[in-house]
């Protein structure tokens, strides 16, 4: 098992990604993660877009400690990696300021 390092947003998405080919590799995996989301099977290349369901995907393996050890230990993941990856992924993304987005200084106060 590989030390943790620091997550960011990609690498937390590289992780639920992994961990999503994790659980579709084994067809009983991937059957009881359809069963209890009540995904269809062809909506999981749709969602697996989306950081959200990423997320999720990530919270679902969290929940079970078993299928927590198998999962770290074929991805070679630190057990650490998981948890910050779910907090990367829960954290909103921030916002880039648009490019045609015109800053306007602000005026100074006036003391009376």
């Amino acid at each position: 098992m590989l030390d943790p390092r620091p997550i960011n947003r990609d690498r937390a998405e590289w992780i639920a990604i992994a961990v999503l080919g994790s659980i579709a590799k084994d067809p009983s995996r991937l059957e009881r993660f359809l069963t209890v989301t009540g995904i269809a099977p062809r909506a999981v290349r749709v969602l697996a877009d989306d950081e959200r369901f990423l997320a999720g995907v990530v919270d679902y393996v969290a929940e079970d400690p078993a299928l927590v050890a198998i999962i770290l230990s074929e991805l070679s993941l630190h057990p650490a990696d998981l948890s910050m990856a779910q907090y990367a992924l829960r954290k909103p993304k921030r916002e880039e300021p648009s490019s045609n987005v015109v800053r306007l200084p602000i005026p100074p106060r006036r003391v009376k």
